[in-house]
């Protein structure tokens, strides 16, 4: 529990209800804690989540074809699919930053907007090229059952 900062009475960000912006800093709080309890288990951090659907077949395949082909090139992650927070990849040395930036602005807005205002912070500062998205999406968010409060 001491890993985690307040989550409760934060001011309404977006218009949030009390326990939606508990809901949301605390999902963004439990990515950055998963994203630190894997630290340096390998060269990448792929964020995929139990409710998705593979939508290309070779997916593993893509993605190793991208990082091959993309080596030398700085990018500040890879969407493998449209919305939300899943089907994003990292290069393990950028995690570290990822997760300051998630842990800054947790209790603001939702990780996927979060992850969006990061990488837009790194194409303004660093030496990088845009924002990667792959193309076709290998992953679809099917989210029947949210964990958001009972929705």
């Amino acid at each position: 529990m001491s890993f985690y900062p307040q989550l409760k009475g934060l001011p309404s960000t977006l218009g949030d209800s009390e326990g939606r912006m508990y809901w949301r800093a605390k999902q963004t709080m439990d990515f950055v804690y998963l994203m630190r309890y894997c630290e340096n288990l390998a060269s990448y951090y792929l964020h995929l989540e139990d409710d998705i659907k593979v939508t290309t077949k070779g997916y593993v395949g893509a993605i190793k074809r991208f990082i091959d082909r993309h080596s030398m090139e700085r990018w500040p992650g890879l969407y493998l699919s449209v919305n939300g927070f899943i089907g994003k990849l990292f290069r393990w040395e950028d995690i570290d930053l990822v997760c300051r930036f998630l842990k800054l602005f947790y209790n603001e807005y939702p990780p996927d907007l979060l992850l969006k205002g990061y990488v837009e912070f790194i194409l303004r500062c660093k030496d990088c090229v845009n924002r990667f998205s792959h193309k076709p999406v290998l992953f679809e968010h099917v989210g029947k059952q949210s964990s958001s409060l009972g929705t």
